[in-house]
């Protein structure tokens, strides 16, 4: 949307234009290590793996959305986060982001071990949102 302003000889004249202010150029907004290649051959998009928590009354969870395995190494790693967090836990599909998606789900609030756990099986790129 272009802002104007009038000027006196009823010339209308745009002082500022959206399109200069971002940078269209989507490889540039996301960023993460993890790739899939959708559209055409030129185009790779990256996503990355999310980790936030949520609390509902006193109880708090921990979920890691969006990381790219399959569901046995999923199951794998769920495994060993729940004998290191000492927790239960399961993998389940949820509305995140207006997408199902399939996410790890831990009891409790264990955001620092989970993050180091990814860093520790090769996730450079997470993105971690802090419980409120």
């Amino acid at each position: 949307m272009t802002s104007i302003t009038p000027i006196f000889n009823n010339e209308i004249t745009p002082i500022f234009n959206n399109n200069d202010m971002f940078n269209n150029n989507e490889e540039e907004m996301i960023e993460t290590t993890d790739t899939i290649e959708t559209g055409s051959k030129d185009t790779i998009f990256e996503k990355k793996t999310d980790l936030f928590g949520e609390r509902r009354g006193k109880k708090t969870n921990t979920y890691i959305a969006n990381w790219n395995i399959d569901i046995g190494e999923l199951n794998k790693h769920l495994k060993n986060l729940k004998k290191s967090c000492a927790c239960n836990g399961s993998i389940k599909t949820i509305l995140y982001d207006n997408i199902d998606t399939l996410v790890l789900h831990l009891q409790g609030n264990h955001i620092y071990n989970c993050e180091q756990y990814l860093r520790k099986n090769g996730v450079t790129n997470i993105y971690v949102k802090p419980i409120d």
